[in-house]
């Protein structure tokens, strides 16, 4: 009888030393996987950031390039060179106010920020970076709108695939 224990104690220390092993490679893992998803994430956001640059310091070549074809468009319609200069400028106002990025593309750049930080938290973050996911999708969504320019469209074409696959790898997340 004794000799049972023996081996029943000696079988559970085998697999309680499997066990633990087999918990330690798990975490291990899980580690690992956490790391190359949040590499992928930041890699992510760092176009995203870079995309948004580019389209906030292509915003008033595009007022300019709006300026000069409406200007032209004018002259041609008239057959004349001589121009209402007051009323060309309250057109070019009225574009500058409508299609302002300004404000969207802020947005973007803190809650890139917003994300960034989430990530290292060690808290269960993946609601919140979803959240931050539509909402970075949203002021996309308001810059595309306000496009009238085909670089600006192309990037926010871009950026919204990003967005899209940052929502996915945050699923593995939640």
């Amino acid at each position: 009888m004794e000799t049972a224990r023996g081996e029943i104690q000696e079988i559970l220390s085998k697999i309680r030393e499997a066990l633990e092993a087999a918990t330690d490679q798990l975490v291990e893992m899980r580690e690992a996987e956490g790391k190359t998803l949040t590499n992928d994430l930041l890699r992510r956001t760092s176009f995203i950031e870079k995309e948004v640059t580019k389209v906030a310091k292509r915003a008033p070549v595009v007022l300019k390039q709006y300026r000069m074809r409406l200007l032209d468009r004018i002259k041609e319609l008239t057959g004349s060179e001589k121009v209402d200069r007051d009323r060309l400028e309250q057109e070019v106002v009225f574009f500058a106010e409508n299609s302002d990025i300004a404000e969207e593309v802020t947005r973007i750049h803190s809650h890139l920020d917003s994300f960034q930080k989430a990530l290292s938290m060690k808290e269960d973050v993946g609601r919140k970076l979803d959240f931050i996911a539509q909402e970075l999708q949203r002021e996309i969504n308001t810059i595309g709108q306000k496009s009238h320019d085909f670089e600006i469209s192309q990037s926010v074409i871009q950026v919204k695939g990003e967005i899209e696959r940052i929502r996915e790898q945050i699923q593995n997340i939640a």
